[in-house]
């Protein structure tokens, strides 16, 4: 070990970065725990101060992965791999995805099909993780474009506790896309938490036994986004018959989310997002306590109520009116 004169005193004692070095298995473990994967992602060189530190941040960088859809080859090629596979296998717990759009104007369908064939691939090889628990794919702040047929993939993988999916940027070039409120529902018994926004969504969601699952978010807001400083454009939602979402929709969702609890054993959670059209704030409706919400202009899924005066207890036949202009000015606005 290294030693270092005190400037004063003249003495000598180990310096601090030296005692780290030669800290106890069980306490390096605890530290980096603490210290957690973001600190590494910020900057990696961190793990260069000592070697031996690396087996010791491997666990927690692999525990919790962070991926983007255009930045997917490295992640394949590690997977191909039978040592990081491995590693994977036994330390990835949690995987976050985001679908970004493709960055470049040129050569686009080139790209898409490469990003696709490695979603494709990233998900097929998802399966053999046994420690994984918990999938996030998340949308960006574009559209973005992907084959529906690499979605419904994920329900394959039964080790999954908990899911959350938000689709509402992703656009399917298929002209009949692949439904996946059917496989969605075939996930249910194996999860504890669901939370999903699809770009089509119907009752088919739930259209199983709910297992042991105790959280249910079906999200079938918009989202706005700012394209220029006086321009916005809207993700919409839609119903699976390819038509835009009604009040009628809601309603029925509503009538089968009442029906889901009742067969739960432990709901702590369940509920349906919507856009009040009146306002165009987030309401939601609670199948547990079978009431209304006001959650407000950009809420999180699960934020509380507001307090603030609401819609209705009926989703009105204006629904349909302010919903079809909204629509139409956002693809004017997108065109």
């Amino acid at each position: 070990m290294e030693v270092m004169e005190h400037p004063e005193t003249k003495s000598t004692e180990p310096c601090s970065t030296d005692m780290l070095f030669t800290l106890p298995t069980e306490l390096l473990q605890l530290i980096f725990s603490d210290v957690g994967t973001e600190n590494f992602r910020q900057d990696v060189r961190r793990l260069a101060v000592c070697k031996n530190w690396y087996s010791f941040a491997r666990p927690i960088l692999l525990r919790n992965l962070r991926l983007q859809v255009t930045d997917l080859r490295p992640m394949v090629r590690a997977m191909r791999g039978n040592k990081k596979l491995a590693a994977a296998q036994q330390m990835t717990t949690s995987i976050d995805l985001t679908m970004d759009p493709l960055p470049f104007k040129t050569k686009i369908d080139q790209q898409r099909a490469r990003a696709t064939a490695n979603l494709h691939e990233v998900v097929s090889r998802l399966k053999s993780l046994d420690a994984l628990r918990t999938l996030v794919i998340r949308p960006s702040l574009d559209k973005c474009v992907m084959a529906s047929q690499v979605f419904s993939r994920i329900n394959t993988l039964h080790q999954l506790t908990s899911l959350e999916i938000d689709l509402v940027g992703v656009e399917f070039p298929e002209e009949t896309p692949v439904h996946l409120c059917e496989f969605i529902s075939q996930m249910i018994p194996n999860l504890k938490r669901l939370r999903c926004r699809l770009r089509y969504t119907c009752t088919a969601l739930l259209d199983t036994l709910p297992g042991d699952l105790e959280e249910l978010i079906i999200n079938i807001s918009f989202t706005e986004r700012q394209e220029s400083a006086d321009t916005f454009f809207y993700f919409f939602c839609f119903h699976c018959g390819d038509h835009i979402i009604t009040g009628t929709h809601i309603n029925r969702l509503e009538s089968r989310l009442l029906e889901f609890v009742e067969s739960m054993r432990n709901p702590k959670m369940v509920r349906l997002i919507y856009n009040d059209p009146s306002t165009l704030n987030t309401c939601a409706f609670d199948a547990i306590e079978q009431r209304r919400l006001y959650l407000g202009a950009d809420p999180v899924w699960d934020a509380d109520d507001l307090g603030l005066p609401g819609p209705s207890e009926k989703i009105g036949e204006n629904f349909e009116n302010h919903f079809q202009a909204m629509h139409l000015q956002g693809m004017r606005l997108s065109s």
